[in-house]
């Protein structure tokens, strides 16, 4: 292998240095931690640009994320954009009574309105 050939091995990695890092420091601005080699791997897969996307959904979550790496999985699969947040889940809720349903309600009378 000539000295050419070396250098030319060389500066195919550069780029993919450059993205590795490019995805660390991104996902530390999104999330303040650092990375998992399963998330860089995950990330690196799909591109620089897509995983600014998903990083920048991650990063406006009004809810904590507790699994970064399900999280992610699921906005390259469910095709996530900044656009096109998730609807939050709106659990259904009962408003609370102090009665029982056969118990009547009492109803003040106000003699001011007379």
């Amino acid at each position: 292998m000539t000295i050419f050939e070396e250098s030319h091995e060389v500066n195919n990695l550069k780029p993919i240095r450059e993205d590795y890092q490019r995805v660390i420091l991104a996902y530390q601005i999104a999330t303040s931690t650092y990375p998992t080699k399963e998330i860089i791997d995950t990330l690196l897969k799909v591109g620089i640009d897509r995983c600014l996307e998903i990083l920048l959904v991650m990063k406006q979550s009004k809810t904590p994320i507790k699994n970064p790496f399900a999280f992610i999985v699921n906005a390259i699969e469910k095709g996530w954009t900044p656009s096109t947040l998730p609807a939050p889940i709106k659990k259904h809720q009962t408003p609370r009574t102090n009665t029982t349903p056969n118990e009547t309600v009492f109803t003040p009378y106000n003699w001011l309105e007379d």
